[in-house]
C-alpha cells in the first residue's frame, strides 16, 4: 500500500460540514440585480456531488506546474484571452471515440417533484450533445421510472448493472458508496444536479472514467462569450496562470502552507477539513485528492489584476472527475499574488463568474488611487437573525470605483481553531446609489461569521477595508 492511501479513511461530520458550508458559500456569488448578469447557483444535489474524493490506485506522482508560481514562461506565448488553446483533457475522453457504453437515467426526481424532462431534457439537449462531441460511440441511454430504477440500483450482487448511472436519491446513494459497488463523480456536472456513479463491476471503465469528464468539462473548450478584457501581457498571462495552477493544486492537496506562501498578504485565508470525525454524513468524508491534470483554460486582466479560471481532473480509490476554480490574483508592484481562490465549481457557474469580471472593463494606463474605504454597520460583534440577514452599510466613494465586492466568511462551527474559516463567500454591488452611503444585505448560513468590502477602480487598484465580525443566530 503506498503512502497516500494511508490517508484515507471515511471521517468526520466536520469534513462533511466544511464541505457543505465551504460550496454553499462559494456558489452564492450575488451580483446586483440591474448591474451585471445573475450567477447561476448550482442545486444542492450538486453540491453533494462534488465533496468526496480521494487517492489514485497507482499513486502515482502528481503532475507538476507547468512552470514555477509566479514564473512566466517567456519563451512560449500562452493563448490570448478567449481564444480556443490545446486541450489535455481531450485526450483522457478518447475512450468514448469508439467506446461502448451505458448509462441509466431516472425519469422522475425524488420526493414527487416535476420530471426531469421538465428540468432537463434528456432526449433533446443532452443525449444529442453527447453524440454531437463522439459521433461514432456506441452509447446506450436508458431512461427508467424513478421506482424501477431504484429497485434496479439495489438488486443482489451479480445482477445486470449499468456502467454509469446517475443516482438522484441520497437513500440509493449512501449504501452504493458504503459497500464500494461505485466509483463516485468528483466535481459538478454541466448538465445536471445528481451523483453521477461508476459501478466497479463495469467492463468498459476507461470509457466510463472519459464519461464522467465529459460531463463536467467539453473535449474542445472555448469560452461562451467573447472575452472583452485583453490588457494582460503574455509574460504577466503565463505569470498568473502558473500561479493559479499551484494555487488550485495545493487547495487540492490540502497543502495549507504552500497555499498561503502564494497569497496575498490581503488575501482571506481559509482552510480545508480536518477529517476527524464521525455521524451520519461519513459516506462524504474520504474526501483527500490526488489532483492529475491542473490545468488553466481561460485568463484576462490588467497590469494590475488578473482572472483565470482553472480545470483540475483528479481521482482516488473512490473518486473520480474534474473541479472548475476561479482565481483573482493582484500585482502591487512586487509580482503576482493570489488575492482570491475560490475552488469546487461547475463550468457553467465559473463561466458566469468570469463573464461577470470581464464585464467591468479593466483597463491599463489608467493613475487612479486606492480607494479608502469607510465602514458604516453593522458594529463588529453585532448579532442578527440569518433571516432575513444583516444589511452591511460603508460609505459612498467620489469618483466612483468600478465595483465593490462584499466579501463574507464563515467560521466552521465544529472548529476548535478559531481561525478556522470557509471560503468566502463575494458579491458583487453596484457603486451607484441614490444616498450618501451603499447597502447590501447577506442572508448565508448562521454561526459566526466576518465580513468586509473591496473597491475595485478601472484600472485594477484594489482596496479593501478592516474586517468586521458578526454572529447570525437561527
Amino acid at each position: 500500500m503506498c503512502k497516500r492511501d494511508i490517508n484515507l479513511a471515511m471521517k468526520g461530520v466536520e469534513s462533511f460540514q466544511a464541505r457543505l458550508t465551504g460550496v454553499i458559500m462559494r456558489v452564492r456569488f450575488i451580483l446586483a440585480v440591474g448591474f451585471l448578469p445573475l450567477v447561476v447557483v448550482p442545486t444542492l444535489s450538486r453540491i453533494h456531488s462534488g465533496i468526496a474524493a480521494a487517492v489514485p490506485p497507482a499513486c502515482a506522482p502528481a503532475q507538476q506546474a507547468s512552470a514555477n508560481p509566479g514564473k512566466g514562461n517567456s519563451k512560449t506565448s500562452p493563448p490570448a484571452p478567449g481564444s480556443e488553446r490545446p486541450n489535455k483533457f481531450a485526450a483522457s475522453m478518447a475512450a468514448l471515440e469508439h467506446g461502448t457504453l451505458t448509462v441509466w437515467l431516472p425519469r422522475t426526481q425524488p420526493r414527487g417533484q416535476p420530471a426531469w424532462e421538465m428540468v432537463n431534457p434528456w432526449d433533446t439537449f443532452f443525449i444529442p450533445k453527447f453524440k454531437q462531441d463522439f459521433p461514432d460511440s456506441n452509447l446506450h441511454f436508458e431512461i427508467m421510472e424513478r421506482q424501477a430504477l431504484d429497485t434496479a440500483l439495489l438488486s443482489p450482487q451479480g445482477q445486470p448493472l449499468p456502467d454509469v448511472a446517475l443516482v438522484e436519491d441520497f437513500r440509493d446513494y449512501a449504501p452504493l458508496r458504503e459497500s464500494d459497488a461505485v466509483i463516485s463523480m468528483w466535481g459538478m456536472s454541466r448538465f445536471d444536479g445528481g451523483r453521477w456513479v461508476i459501478f466497479r463491476q463495469s467492463p468498459h471503465l476507461e470509457a466510463a472514467r472519459a464519461f464522467l469528464l465529459w460531463l463536467a468539462h467539453p473535449p474542445h473548450y472555448k469560452p461562451s462569450w467573447s472575452v472583452s478584457t485583453k490588457s494582460l501581457i503574455p509574460t504577466d498571462q503565463a505569470d498568473v496562470e502558473a500561479l493559479a495552477q499551484e494555487a488550485v493544486r495545493d487547495y487540492v492537496n490540502e497543502d495549507h502552507d504552500a497555499l498561503s506562501s502564494i497569497m496575498d498578504n490581503q488575501a482571506a485565508r481559509f482552510m480545508t477539513p480536518v477529517h476527524d470525525g464521525i455521524g451520519i454524513f461519513a459516506v462524504f468524508n474520504d474526501v483527500m485528492v490526488v489532483p492529475s491534470i491542473v490545468e488553466p483554460i481561460l485568463s484576462f486582466g490588467n497590469s494590475k489584476l488578473a482572472f483565470v479560471l482553472v480545470a483540475a481532473s483528479g481521482e482516488g480509490l473512490k473518486d473520480f472527475g474534474m473541479i472548475h476554480s476561479w482565481i483573482i490574483l493582484r500585482n502591487e508592484g512586487a509580482g503576482w499574488r493570489v488575492l482570491h481562490l475560490s475552488p469546487g465549481w461547475s463550468l457553467p457557474s465559473s463561466e458566469e463568474v468570469m463573464r461577470s469580471f470581464d464585464g467591468l472593463g479593466f483597463e491599463d494606463g489608467i493613475g487612479d488611487a486606492a480607494p479608502e474605504i469607510s465602514l458604516i454597520g453593522p458594529p463588529d460583534h453585532a448579532e442578527f437573525p440569518y433571516r432575513p440577514g444583516p444589511e452591511m452599510e460603508w460609505a459612498k466613494i467620489e469618483p466612483a470605483p468600478t465595483t465593490f465586492i462584499l466579501e463574507f466568511q464563515q467560521h466552521f462551527v465544529y472548529a476548535r481553531d478559531r481561525d478556522r474559516w470557509a471560503v468566502s463567500d463575494l458579491l458583487l454591488v453596484s457603486p451607484l446609489s441614490d444616498g450618501p452611503t451603499i447597502r447590501k444585505r447577506y442572508s448565508g448560513g448562521t454561526g459566526l461569521c466576518r465580513w468586509r468590502v473591496w473597491a475595485i477602480t478601472k484600472g485594477g487598484t484594489v482596496s479593501l477595508s478592516e474586517w468586521r465580525t458578526v454572529t447570525l443566530v437561527p
